[in-house]
């Protein structure tokens, strides 16, 4: 169900149109068929407005801005119940992953997104998030096809990263992710000097550019930090199952 209104305020001063959030190129695309509500904030304005130029004279006696369009869904996470939220129509979802916080997954990440050709969660690249499978909807076999199968099952341990784990990217939640484990390249992002930076990523295993992922050694605590924060992202920015979103790596 899609529905379009008008919601006008009542008196007040008035307003300017670049006061209004900032509207995006993507378009935010939820999955076909959920339901919806699409509403579009304006301010009227009736009365008469004095120009500070031309002497004060009166201008513009009824004005119309149209403002943001806010989409309000509760189909983001159907397994959960899915508490209703809404966005701002028309921007494109990000999940935002701090260096500070999310140490060697974040590092692993933009190391995947400027050493791939692929460029996976970038402004022209972007993510999907995938269709949740309701016999496996935290995506166990996708990651497990990525980690633990096959004949190149991740060497945990191996390059002394302590509480080691497997990390994937793309994420097995992206339509882009749960690649086999022998096609990926295997990284160990490492703190040097009390930072985390792309500069002293090593590269394990694999070197092709094209290679549709990566596995890399990180600390558990850091790799299920950093799961939480997209499930985070997921509800907060109303990511719908299918919708294209930008992973963002800042400091």
């Amino acid at each position: 169900m899609e529905r379009t209104m008008r919601c006008p305020s009542n008196g007040g001063s008035s307003p300017r149109p670049g006061n209004f959030p900032r509207h995006h190129p993507a378009r935010r695309q939820p999955r076909p068929g959920a339901l919806r509500v699409l509403a579009e904030l304006g301010v009227e304005v009736n009365g008469t407005i004095i120009t500070v130029k031309g002497g004060g004279r009166p201008v513009n006696r009824f004005l119309d801005w149209p403002g943001p369009k806010v989409r309000c869904d509760d189909k983001v996470s159907p397994k959960d119940g899915s508490p209703p939220g809404c966005i701002v129509d028309g921007h494109t979802a990000n999940v935002t992953l701090h260096r500070s916080l999310y140490k060697g997954a974040a590092v692993a990440y933009e190391w995947a997104q400027k050493n791939l050709t692929g460029q996976f969660g970038t402004p022209r690249h972007l993510l999907n998030r995938w269709f949740v499978d309701p016999l496996d909807p935290e995506a166990e076999s996708r990651r497990a096809l990525t980690c633990d199968r096959g004949k190149f099952k991740f060497p945990r341990g191996a390059t002394g990263i302590p509480n080691d784990s497997c990390d994937e990217y793309p994420f097995a939640k992206s339509t882009q992710g749960g690649n086999e484990g022998e096609l990926c390249i295997d990284i160990t992002p490492r703190e040097v000097g009390g930072m985390w930076d792309v500069a002293n990523v090593t590269v394990d295993r694999g070197t092709p550019p094209n290679a549709p992922c990566i596995r890399a050694h990180v600390d558990e605590k850091d790799n299920s930090a950093a799961g939480s924060e997209f499930g985070r992202a997921v509800t907060s920015d109303r990511i719908m199952q299918g919708e294209a979103f930008e992973v963002i790596i800042d400091a």
